[in-house]
């Protein structure tokens, strides 16, 4: 047996090696000073195996977020210029229901389904051929607005194939949110999208995203920074749920709207304001001026005061809004009722009874039919569940 210990062994190439060469012949048996010098042989090997494995496991990591950006953006990019049909009017339907704003409360929502018997005790759609349209106001003062605005998409979905449909309007709380206004979210309702975070980083450093939004995510705490971009002009949620949001619906005689229209809306044109949102929502376009200020369709008050008399400037207002339109009625949200009620002699009526947990009103649904309008409620407080 021949051993050298103790001298620096060296590759063919001439690198120095870490350990000192041993030489076994075959047959031959190692002392224990000739183990104890494979040691360093051994050490450097493990060494080297796990820096070769986290190389490995990094270039893996890298390439697989990089097909997943690479799919992300292509998605992304199809998003920014796929068209979405807005319907503005719809032929009058044999049966509709008008809920309220929800604020992300998915079992108050279902109990005011289960009330307007259209959904079975398993949340699943009943409801034949009826059309249930929610006025608004699906996010902020709730936790649970991701799980009501999937659920509200799979109703539809349930709906459709019997018939039926479910429709959500666009509240001023998702103008507020597509515009990162977060004053009413819940820290769930943060945590909710942070859990989300690879989903909705989608797009960030596209071209897609105005710069005056990337900046804007930029300063946001970190927290907000998800929500953000999943509710951006363009974002993910954004695209996903609330482009296919219409501001205004005609459905036979009656207008619905989460706040109120009022005759230059009627002159701007009904198809116009839902196109031109539509837009906006999906990143095309800058937000449109008939969103902003105090008396848009999605925040004025002007229709939900107490007590309006017939002769009110307001009901004026609202009588010659419909007859340009041409409706019957227009049914509202976004100011909140003690319970369902009706003004201008019953040509406006006020569905948002503050139903969510958020402001813990009574569960009312409008239900429409050719025999009329009326108002369903619990028959006991304790049916009025959440």
């Amino acid at each position: 047996m021949e051993v050298h210990i103790g001298k620096p062994a060296r590759t063919r190439n001439g690198n120095t090696l870490p350990f000192p060469l041993v030489k076994k012949q075959a047959g031959s048996t190692l002392n224990k000073r000739q183990k104890s010098s494979l040691f360093p042989f051994f050490s450097w090997i493990c060494g080297t195996l796990e820096k070769t494995r986290k190389t490995l496991e990094s270039i893996r990591l890298t390439t697989k977020l990089a097909c997943i950006r690479s799919v992300l953006a292509t998605t992304e990019q199809r998003n920014q210029h796929r068209d979405v049909d807005i319907v503005t009017y719809y032929p009058s339907a044999e049966r509709i229901i008008a809920i309220g704003d929800v604020h992300g409360d998915l079992q108050s929502l279902q109990s005011a389904l289960r009330l307007s018997k259209v959904v079975g005790v398993g949340g699943e759609w009943t409801g034949g051929r009826t059309l249930v349209v929610q006025l608004g106001d699906v996010l902020d003062r709730g936790d649970q607005e991701r799980q009501v605005l999937q659920y509200l998409e799979e109703l539809n979905l349930q709906a459709s194939r019997q018939g039926g449909r479910v429709v959500s309007l666009l509240g001023n709380h998702e103008v507020m949110n597509v515009e990162l206004d977060f004053r009413y979210v819940t820290p769930v309702g943060f945590s909710a999208f942070t859990r989300k975070t690879n989903e909705l980083e989608q797009g960030y450093y596209e071209k897609s995203v105005p710069r005056a939004y990337q900046e804007m995510i930029k300063q946001l705490p970190d927290f907000m920074k998800a929500r953000a971009l999943a509710l951006r002009p363009g974002g993910p949620t954004t695209v996903r749920y609330f482009s296919k949001s219409p501001v205004v619906l005609v459905v036979g005689d009656n207008v619905f709207v989460h706040a109120g229209l009022n005759n230059e809306h009627v002159d701007f044109g009904l198809d116009e304001i839902n196109n031109s949102t539509t837009n906006w929502l999906l990143g095309k376009a800058d937000k449109p001026d008939i969103l902003r200020g105090r008396f848009s369709p999605v925040w004025t008050r002007i229709y939900s005061y107490p007590n309006l008399a017939l002769d009110s400037e307001e009901c004026h207002e609202l009588c010659s809004t419909l007859d340009k339109i041409p409706a019957k009625r227009m049914i509202v949200g976004h100011t909140p009722q003690s319970h369902i009620n009706a003004a201008c002699k019953a040509r406006v009526w006020r569905v948002d009874t503050g139903l969510s947990t958020a402001y813990g009103g009574n569960i009312e649904t409008l239900e429409i039919t050719r025999k009329g309008v009326k108002v369903l409620k619990w028959k006991s407080r304790q049916a009025n569940v959440r």
